[in-house]
Formats: C-alpha cells, sequence, structure tokens
C-alpha cells in the first residue's frame, strides 16, 4: 500500500503574478502539521506532530519502507495479489490493512468487503459533504460481500 506524507504547505501570493519558475517562492508551511494521503482511496488525513514535520523537513525521513517479516502471516493473498484477513492487525503497528476485510454479513455468512466499499463515498468539499449528508450517503448502508476471490458475491453486509 503506498501512502504519501508530508509536511503541511499552502500557496499564498498576495495579489502577485506567478509562474513556474517563482512559484516557490509564495509556498509557506503549516508549523507541524503533516499530510498523510492514502494513494488507493486518496484519503486525506490532517495530524500535528512536531518530531514527525522536523524529521520530514530536515529530509530525516526513509522514503520507503519495508513490512516488518514478523507480520506477514497476519494476511493471505489471493490469485490476484489482494490480500485478505481480519482488520485486528491494523493495531499492530507497522502493518497494512488488507484489501478486503473479514467481515460477517446478514445472516451469518462469513466473507470479505472492500475498504472502498466499507468507507463509502467520501465528500472533496464541506459543501459536497452537507449535500451528501442530505441525501443520506452516509445513512447505513448495504454492501456486497465477497469470497476470498475479492469478485464472487455471497452475500451482503450491512
Amino acid at each position: 500500500m503506498q501512502t504519501l506524507i508530508y509536511p503541511a504547505w499552502y500557496v499564498q501570493r498576495g495579489g502577485q503574478e506567478a509562474d513556474a519558475r517563482s512559484i516557490g517562492n509564495y509556498i509557506h508551511y503549516q508549523l507541524d502539521v503533516v499530510v498523510l494521503i492514502e494513494a488507493r482511496t486518496n484519503y486525506i488525513s490532517y495530524f500535528e506532530s512536531a518530531p514527525l514535520y522536523n524529521r520530514l523537513k530536515n529530509g530525516e525521513w526513509k522514503t520507503e519502507f519495508s513490512q516488518n517479516p514478523a507480520l506477514v502471516p497476519l494476511y493471505r493473498t489471493n490469485c490476484d495479489g489482494l490480500t485478505y484477513g481480519s482488520n485486528a492487525g491494523l493495531m499492530i503497528y507497522g502493518n497494512p490493512q488488507p484489501d478486503l476485510i473479514l467481515a460477517r454479513g446478514a445472516g451469518g455468512t462469513s466473507g470479505y468487503v472492500k475498504y472502498e466499499d466499507l468507507m463509502g463515498p467520501q465528500p472533496k468539499t464541506p459543501e459536497e459533504a452537507v449535500q451528501m449528508q442530505k441525501e443520506g450517503k452516509f445513512n447505513k448502508r448495504e454492501i456486497p460481500l465477497y469470497a476470498a476471490d475479492g469478485k464472487t458475491i455471497i452475500g451482503s453486509f450491512k
């Protein structure tokens, strides 16, 4: 799973013209705020962490990480390369979320749900969030329950 992580910044021009060569002059960092973007879902999180912010700004952060080999057996991999299993492994530091999350569907059927289905549609702006709330898009909904192959629908999950 790929994740982007970097110090939070914004561009403030103050009414001045900026082009590709000068845009760097208008970038301002938000002190001690870090941005984390999950590449698979584009889910964005902001959090405050002075130590991490400083490590990122000073170039003291590794660009690639490997999963702790002791944690790999928590998930199996299907024929398409998707991992599947319980999301309980998330409680162990350094373990990524499986692509297919173990769930018990309607009628007690065990299967897997996709993270994207579980999260549902995500608003991109506050206005869109208000509209989605009015339309009931955040209410309980039913999503497919899959077999470990991630393709065969075996039931539903509420």
